[in-house]
């Protein structure tokens, strides 16, 4: 497929970071207007839903959880993931090493952070696989994008990406990882779900399907 200066819009999956590294210097560099698109990165954040931002148009393409596209199918909406960013969950929890909580049938009535809007099927599934209801034995509790909660103990358990976490709990908070820390990996706990989409609208890819492949 070639293009011709066909614009597109890509909202990514939070504000701009190490994540989306591949996308930003593919801008930087050129590299869409040498697929003859022009692309408009729109950094996301904490309460913008990517998902329905590209179900219903706001935005031509997105860095979409599959859960989400594989739960907005279920619910009829035409969204339609066409590349896959991530070979693995990119979540994990994490307690500090004397917090008591050393496995997951310890979650139960406990506060598990949560950064982002909506459900978290890797951590319920984790939670189902240790006997737990993740409707009523856990807490999700609301937690910043950074460490702050979690090292002022207003969560129990913290939620950690692994492009971020890790590094910044060893640079920012002087503590060894993973050595300071239990850490729940969902793929340890039949939660091995694919991780993050590239996601379109099929209404987008039925007009513009050059240009959804340039993209890529």
């Amino acid at each position: 497929e070639k293009c011709d200066g066909e614009k597109v819009t890509f909202l990514l999956s939070f504000i701009p970071n190490v994540q989306h590294a591949g996308f930003l210097v593919a801008s930087a560099r050129g590299y869409y207007a040498d697929e003859g698109l022009e692309v408009e990165i729109i950094p996301a954040g904490p309460g913008v839903d990517v998902a329905q931002d590209v179900a219903d148009g706001t935005v031509d393409l997105g860095q979409v959880d599959f859960v989400n596209v594989v739960e907005a199918r279920e619910a009829g909406v035409r969204i339609k993931a066409i590349g896959q960013t991530y070979k693995l969950p990119f979540f994990f929890w994490y307690t500090k090493k004397d917090s008591g909580i050393d496995t997951l049938e310890d979650w139960k009535g406990k506060r598990v952070g949560a950064i982002q809007l909506g459900d978290y099927p890797e951590r319920d599934a984790m939670a189902i696989s240790a006997g737990l209801d993740p409707r009523a034995d856990i807490v999700p509790t609301q937690q910043d994008f950074g460490t702050d909660d979690f090292i002022a103990d207003r969560v129990d358990i913290g939620e950690g990406v692994v492009f971020y976490h890790p590094a910044f709990l060893i640079g920012v908070n002087q503590m060894a990882f993973p050595d300071d820390f239990n850490v729940f990996w969902p793929a340890d706990y039949d939660a091995d779900f694919a991780s993050q989409t590239i996601a379109a609208n099929e209404e987008f890819l039925a007009a513009n399907p050059a240009a959804a492949t340039c993209f890529l």
